[in-house]
């Protein structure tokens, strides 16, 4: 994964949502991001792992059926976490 990382949430694109971290769009507590919100930089990280585990590697698990070298698996997770594992798994 290469996000960036902001202490504050921002709209990183014009139309996209708010971000904040290493690009979450929700809060620990799983509400959205707001403009205004800001986050520490152990909080962000723990969150974007547990995301990363959660939310992006589970369900390429699932849909992926062939074996990846490492820098495949790296890029289907980045992939996911730009698009949405649904996205990802359903193109």
């Amino acid at each position: 994964m290469h996000e960036g990382y902001t202490d504050e949430a921002v709209i990183p694109i014009e139309g996209d949502r708010p971000t904040y971290g290493f690009g979450s769009t929700t809060r620990p507590d799983g509400s959205p991001v707001r403009l205004g919100d800001a986050i520490s930089p152990p909080v962000a990280l723990r969150k974007a792992l547990s995301d990363i585990n959660g939310k992006f590697e589970t369900p390429l698990r699932g849909c992926i059926k062939v074996p990846l070298h490492q820098h495949e698996w790296d890029f289907a997770v980045s992939m996911s976490y730009n698009v949405g594992a649904s996205a990802f798994c359903s193109s």
